[in-house]
């Protein structure tokens, strides 16, 4: 692995047995001197499984992360499975149309080339009238969107770190060869409970 190198990031999930995902980019800040998509798979479960299951009903489950290079090169995909991955929110699950989005910041240009990602498998007790409660999001949501704009460490014995970042196919000229790629500096989570189609759900990550 390599300083720049960006890897693609699936969070696979299902509630009730149905399964859906989301995703994001990251890209390496310090170097991993060892290993492969695997170890970055291990990093993600290592920093955010316990705060994704925070986000997820009782009847949902978080399944795997899979982590697959996509610059500098290539390198063997990851997936890391996860034994303890049940949701902690008690309560029935929302129908799997129903999600929960976290925008992600930028500071290079206008929020037009912002990036964001929508999870499933909320509870039916953290919204009333299509907004989340205001304790879920102060208590639940925030821990997890407020890491979202920090570096995270490889995890024990590898050592180097990486960080979130927007690929803007919009933002023109493009400075790498996926698109325009700017660190994410911030991300919230929208207060409304949206809808996304279980056509959309199928595809890893976002656009």
């Amino acid at each position: 692995m390599a300083v720049g190198d960006i890897y693609r990031i699936s969070c696979d999930c299902s509630t009730n047995n149905r399964a859906w995902s989301f995703g994001f980019y990251i890209k390496e800040v310090t170097d991993v001197e060892t290993g492969d998509g695997l170890t970055v798979a291990e990093a993600c479960d290592w920093n955010f499984t316990a705060k994704v299951r925070e986000l997820l009903s009782t009847d949902s489950r978080l399944e795997s992360w899979h982590a697959a290079k996509r610059y500098l090169g290539h390198n063997p995909a990851g997936r890391k499975y996860i034994t303890t991955g049940t949701g902690l929110s008690t309560g029935d699950a929302l129908s799997n149309d129903n999600c929960l989005y976290i925008g992600l910041r930028q500071t290079y240009t206008d929020a037009a080339h912002n990036g964001g990602f929508y999870v499933s498998g909320q509870s039916q007790s953290v919204q009333a009238a299509s907004k989340w409660d205001d304790t879920y999001l102060t208590d639940k949501v925030k821990p997890f969107t407020d890491v979202l704009s920090d570096n995270f460490s490889a995890q024990y014995p590898y050592t180097g770190t990486w960080r979130l970042v927007i690929i803007s196919k919009t933002m023109m000229p493009w400075l790498e060869p996926l698109g325009t790629v700017m660190n994410v500096t911030g991300a919230a989570a929208n207060n409304r409970v949206m809808t996304q189609s279980r056509r959309r759900q199928k595809v890893k990550g976002f656009s």
